[in-house]
């Protein structure tokens, strides 16, 4: 009776069910068939492989799907994103620095590229880089539009340095750049996927924590100031927040492409609400969901025809385009 009552719950049992059924199948799933292995390697597969490809998962759902909504309260456009701001710009600047700067002292001096671990430290710093620029315009800039579009035009400008890189940069540099920019969720290690997991939980929780005065700048900037609300250093926490997020995700998958544009406006269809008090856990459910999805597709072209494993990137937009669509189509009725 209490749950008929409240929709809201019924619902969060309803995601919660799937998320758990995704992450056993993703632990079932895979290119490798378990039931023709031993033991040994059905543990190693397990442990080693799968569960932090899970963990990952988990992680960048979370991270890119608040990350969305954030940014789209914050600058009152329905299309926003970390990408859309610059910081997914400055991740793929650092790793571009990374394997095609590499490229080119390889093909000069015969040097070898730089492995995946120094790309994901230079995607972090590369992301961080382009939050503390936008936090320096945001100390400058009051109006949100003309934010998001200095976030726009930087996101453009540091496009430009990357393709300037690539245009220099040899063959095998640009190969793992594009590589990169695919997406991926494996290869991290069950150590650091933990970590990267309990970082972007801690972060998720401060951004709950807001979730209240995100409600408040629905209403506008002005009647946020109206209420006592300092807009300016909430804007700037908030920020702080997306970039770490966003830094961490793309630093260990590389730039997954509509999970923070498309996420947010699913659970605000599904809930049919606005309220961020329950948008931020609706998003954390969906966005977790969504990627386990995306990871259990791109297994099974390996599972079911013994083709390679798909890039996450190929079927983010597959799936986050249409939520879009179909949200701008019900906006304009």
């Amino acid at each position: 009776m209490l749950l008929y009552k409240n929709p809201s719950s019924v619902r969060f049992i309803l995601i919660l069910v799937a998320l758990i059924v995704l992450a056993g199948s993703n632990l079932l799933v895979g290119s490798a068939d378990l039931r023709d292995l031993p033991p040994s390697a059905v543990r190693f597969i397990l442990w080693e492989l799968r569960t932090p490809e899970v963990l990952t998962a988990l992680m960048a759902g979370i991270a890119l799907s608040l990350s969305g909504l954030a940014m789209q309260t914050l600058l009152g456009n329905p299309l926003a994103d970390p990408s859309l701001v610059g910081i997914t710009a400055g991740a793929s600047l650092g790793s571009g620095l990374v394997y095609l700067g590499s490229g080119m002292l390889a093909a000069g001096a015969g040097l070898g590229l730089a492995g995946g671990g120094l790309a994901a430290l230079g995607a972090f710093a590369g992301a961080l880089l382009a939050a503390l620029l936008l936090l320096a315009c945001s100390a400058v800039v009051r109006g949100r539009t003309t934010l998001l579009l200095v976030g726009v035009m930087m996101s453009f400008a540091l496009s430009s340095v990357v393709g300037v890189l690539s245009f220099y940069a040899a063959a095998d540099g640009v190969k793992g750049y594009v590589m990169w920019g695919l997406g991926t969720l494996g290869g991290v290690q069950l150590p650091l996927a933990a970590a990267a997991l309990a970082a972007v939980a801690v972060l998720a929780l401060l951004m709950g924590r807001r979730a209240h005065l995100l409600n408040a700048l629905l209403l506008g900037p002005s009647y946020a100031r109206g209420i006592g609300l300092n807009v300016r250093a909430l804007r700037t926490r908030i920020i702080i927040i997306v970039s770490l997020m966003c830094a961490v995700a793309t630093a260990l998958c590389g730039p997954i492409a509509f999970v923070g544009l498309a996420v947010p406006h699913a659970a605000r269809l599904f809930f049919r609400t606005a309220d961020h008090r329950l948008l931020v856990p609706a998003c954390i459910l969906l966005g977790s969901a969504t990627m386990l999805l995306c990871r259990l597709l791109c297994v099974l072209p390996a599972l079911l025809w013994e083709a390679g494993v798909l890039p996450v990137n190929v079927l983010t937009p597959l799936i986050g385009a249409p939520v879009v669509i179909a949200v701008l189509l019900r906006e304009r009725s």
